[in-house]
């Protein structure tokens, strides 16, 4: 029999370079595989060496992948996600399935998804990354989560979309504001000022584009970089806002909640699960595309 020849790699190769894309910082990723600062990154420079391709390179924010090591982490991802797979069946036990969600998305649209997983898999652990749409979907990218739930135009080259609905934008007020009893025009919004979200935020981009196109304008009172301190601001009465429905559809049943203002069209927001390119949803998502679009209309 012919002798396998097997690349010079190890878990532990494996184990730093992920935890050096996740972290993005050297030290952080040293204590997780339990190395010295030293010794890491002479381990690193060793992959790197023996790869003959530079897996990251140095910014004033960390460590960044380079195009050579997203490939490489997103396999080593599988190799590990494999190894700890062919552990667990010898314990009898299941691997985790990890999952990615945009933040708002984690507290509307993923909760339904979760609660049919675990009605069909109780036995398995789940893990939730939260952060921002692009990070998420950088992460399914880079193989740290399997399904991602994004808006959609955030999807990257190395994704695959299921496009699931869209989540509609609304005009809020906090409950006795005049415009709930008349809306206002267009043109009247620039009179009251609006709780904002960050334009640092992905939904902050959404909406200034929206306003860009739309021709409105209005004056800022409190500027947050968080959508739930946005609706909090609305609801103790500091001014109305634009926010996505499912946000407020949650919290409707809160008598301070605030009420959508009718008589005006906001662009709508594109969901979508995503997946790393050339992969299938995995057995245990299967289902999902179909669940969030018979979820979305139901609640925009």
């Amino acid at each position: 029999m012919e002798v396998l020849k097997l690349p010079d790699l190890d878990l532990k190769d494996m184990v730093l370079a992920t935890a050096l894309a996740d972290s993005r910082h050297l030290g952080a990723a040293a204590r997780h595989v339990g190395l010295s600062v030293s010794a890491a990154s002479h381990r690193l420079a060793q992959l790197e060496g023996r790869l003959g391709v530079p897996l990251f390179h140095r910014t004033p924010a960390g460590m960044e992948l380079t195009g050579p090591g997203t490939r490489f982490v997103a396999e080593a991802r599988r190799a590990l996600d494999a190894a700890e797979a062919a552990a667990a069946s010898v314990r009898g036990e299941h691997p985790v399935i990890r999952v990615g969600s945009a933040w708002l998305m984690a507290t509307t649209w993923l909760p339904p998804l979760l609660a049919a997983l675990a009605h069909a898999h109780a036995d398995q652990m789940v893990e939730v990354a939260t952060g921002r749409s692009r990070e998420v979907a950088r992460w399914v990218e880079d193989g740290r989560v399997r399904v991602g739930l994004v808006r959609a135009t955030e999807a990257r080259p190395g994704v695959r979309a299921f496009v699931v609905g869209a989540d509609p934008v609304v005009l809020v007020a906090p409950v006795g504001h005049p415009w709930l009893r008349e809306a206002p025009l267009p043109e009247q919004l620039d009179r009251v000022p609006f709780v904002d979200v960050s334009r640092d935020t992905g939904f902050g981009q959404f909406v200034a584009a929206a306003q860009r196109d739309l021709g409105i304008h209005w004056p800022t009172a409190v500027r947050v970089d968080h959508l739930e301190a946005a609706l909090a601001l609305v609801e103790a009465g500091v001014g109305p806002a634009v926010l996505p429905f499912s946000l407020v559809n949650r919290r409707a049943a809160a008598e301070v909640a605030p009420v959508a203002v009718s008589g005006l069209v906001w662009p709508r927001r594109p969901l979508a699960l995503v997946i790393r390119a050339g992969d299938a949803l995995p057995p245990w998502a299967a289902a999902w595309p179909a669940l969030l679009r018979s979820l979305v209309p139901r609640q925009g």
